[in-house]
């Protein structure tokens, strides 16, 4: 592959390629001045990155809704356990 190539023409020619809608979605959602982001390195990475994001709100199981996230002081994944929600689960 040609590593020549400026990185901003990469990622024109990733926009334009319809194999790969997910990086205009990453485009949109940097974009935004608020995320509602769930669990995912997607959107968080999305966030921040935004030069315009001055919100970040991330899904919580435990908050049963979204808590707003300091995007610098965040870890960009979190890792949950099912047994800390026992309570929620479906007994099988």
């Amino acid at each position: 592959s040609d590593t020549s190539q400026p990185a901003w023409k990469a990622v024109a020619d990733a926009l334009d390629d319809d194999r790969r809608p997910f990086v205009q979605d990453w485009v949109n959602l940097r974009a935004c001045d608020i995320v509602l982001m769930p669990n995912s390195t997607f959107s968080f990475t999305a966030a921040w990155l935004s030069p315009h994001c001055i919100e970040a709100w991330r899904a919580s199981l435990p908050a049963g809704g979204f808590v707003k996230t300091d995007i610098w002081n965040a870890t960009p994944l979190l890792h949950d356990l099912a047994e800390d929600y026992l309570g929620i689960l479906d007994p099988l």
